[in-house]
């Protein structure tokens, strides 16, 4: 096994190394003029490359593609931050002469990253991409067929559009699997106003609406101490106890029960909300009362945490597989929320990622679970959804999957659905936040408002799913597949 000095990337072997490091790691490339000269381009104080367009590449293959794509000129005099002599290459660092003693196989030696150094990288959890995955790319955009894909008013064609995008990224996004973030200003950017207005239009969407009990329930229990918190709980004992109905009593039980789990930490000493617990804490004692308990009245509907792989993320990634490849076993969750039918195929309609910190949209483990992770496996889940019906054209256009990100006491709810054509669209909430004490009591209240619609996507997705219906149409008149399936992360 051989290491990256850098990253600490692990390669089988030596030659898939030097691969990796001229790619990612070299200080400088060689690039042909119009006139015929070469010119070297060496990195920037920031270990970037920069073209005469001004974009900036993190590897050597993403600049190359990109400079052939669009043969950019020096337009913009930038030429005087690149060195011209095709002779000076004294800072070139040369990846095909790397003597054999540079690299060592980690069998033999004692420091796993005892390996070679080049000049400055970086690494993310959201990987660079491969010169396969782009392959896999391509290979997915010329899949589609062009009568099937979202054509706007504008006459532009949104498939079009994102792949064009997605081919100038180095780093993996939500749309190379063709879904659109809808919070991406980088996404948004690429249509105009009016595009942009019909993409995230929702037509076909059935809105969830809390009922006038509940909101009632909410806006009265909004007190400013725990002891009048208490007796407002209280006067819904009747219907929690004496009086229980499952139509009428369920949620309103629900909601008092996670309220009184939440206000006995506010009177303890100290306050466990205070203090940095660990992500099974976090589940056990917040999200189950506040998310899964919500879907005990759903026939069949089952909340898993720390349960098996997902079932439609496992089944994407085993048919991409050859043979007789060892087989994969698809994405984890944190939690899935899924039902298994009679014939014992559990169709899954959302998933949570969880983490027991939260350090802003830019920490690391956030970007990749919010941003490529979940999204994906909400693609596999829709998918398998849509599959499932057929692709019945009058169902799949209200299937809906949801997602959760759990970051300590900060939650973010997330919806995708299949608006048009081969396009996944992703919706995601502002962040909501659980009370740590009674000062901070009402952002608990909007947790649980959000926390109940969520499950009502839920309740009217399982009800379309599992409706019985009766086709008697043949295989051959049976609607194609409109999704691509994601590719899988390199």
């Amino acid at each position: 096994m051989f290491y990256c000095n850098i990253c600490s990337t692990s390669f089988d072997n030596q030659k898939t190394l030097k691969s990796h490091n001229r790619d990612q790691h070299s200080s400088s490339l060689r690039i042909p003029l119009p006139n015929g000269e070469m010119t070297t381009v060496y990195r920037q104080s920031n270990s970037k490359f920069l073209c005469f367009c001004k974009k900036q590449f993190e590897t050597i293959n993403g600049f190359h593609r990109h400079y052939r794509k669009y043969n950019c000129q020096d337009t913009n005099n930038v030429l005087a931050i690149i060195h011209r002599d095709s002779e000076d290459t004294d800072n070139l660092t040369n990846i095909n002469e790397t003597s054999l003693s540079q690299v060592k196989d980690l069998k033999n030696s004692d420091s796993p990253f005892d390996t070679i150094s080049f000049s400055t990288g970086t690494s993310e959890k959201i990987k660079l991409l491969t010169n396969s995955f782009y392959d896999a790319f391509d290979m997915c955009f010329k899949k589609m067929k062009e009568e099937k894909k979202w054509k706007l008013r504008s006459k532009r064609v949104v498939e079009d559009i994102l792949y064009s995008y997605g081919t100038d990224l180095e780093r993996e996004n939500a749309v190379h699997s063709f879904i659109i973030d809808v919070s991406d200003s980088h996404v948004k950017n690429l249509f105009t106003d009016d595009e942009w207005a019909e993409i995230t239009s929702d037509n076909n969407k059935k809105y969830t609406t809390l009922s006038e009990e509940i909101l009632s329930l909410l806006k009265n229990i909004n007190k400013p101490t725990v002891n009048e918190i208490r007796k407002e709980i209280f006067k819904y004992a009747d219907i929690r106890y004496n009086n229980y109905s499952e139509d009428k009593s369920f949620h309103i039980d629900k909601i008092c029960y996670a309220i009184e789990t939440l206000i006995h930490k506010y009177q303890r000493n100290p306050n466990p909300l205070l203090v940095q617990q660990d992500e099974a804490w976090y589940n056990s004692h917040i999200w189950v009362p506040f998310i899964d308990s919500f879907y005990d009245n759903i026939d069949g509907i089952n909340c898993v945490r720390n349960g098996p792989a997902s079932h439609s993320s496992r089944k994407r990634k085993r048919a991409m597989q050859g043979e007789f490849e060892k087989k994969q076993t698809g994405s984890k969750p944190d939690m899935s929320i899924r039902i298994v039918s009679g014939g014992g195929k559990p169709l899954e309609f959302g998933a949570c990622e969880a983490s027991s910190f939260y350090d802003g949209p830019t920490d690391k483990k956030y970007r990749h679970e919010s941003r490529i992770k979940l999204p994906k496996m909400l693609k596999d889940m829709l998918f398998d959804l849509c599959e499932y019906s057929d692709w019945d054209v009058e169902k799949i256009r209200h299937i809906e999957v949801v997602g959760y990100i759990q970051s300590a006491l900060v939650i973010e709810f997330l919806s995708m659905n299949h608006p048009n054509g081969y396009i996944c669209r992703l919706s995601r909430s502002k962040n909501y936040e659980i009370g740590y004490n009674v000062n901070t009591f009402p952002k608990t209240l909007e947790v649980l408002a959000m926390s109940l619609m969520m499950k009502f996507r839920v309740e009217n997705c399982v009800k379309l799913i599992t409706h019985p219906t009766f086709n008697i149409n043949t295989v051959e008149d049976q609607p194609s597949p409109t999704l691509i399936e994601s590719i899988p992360t390199p």
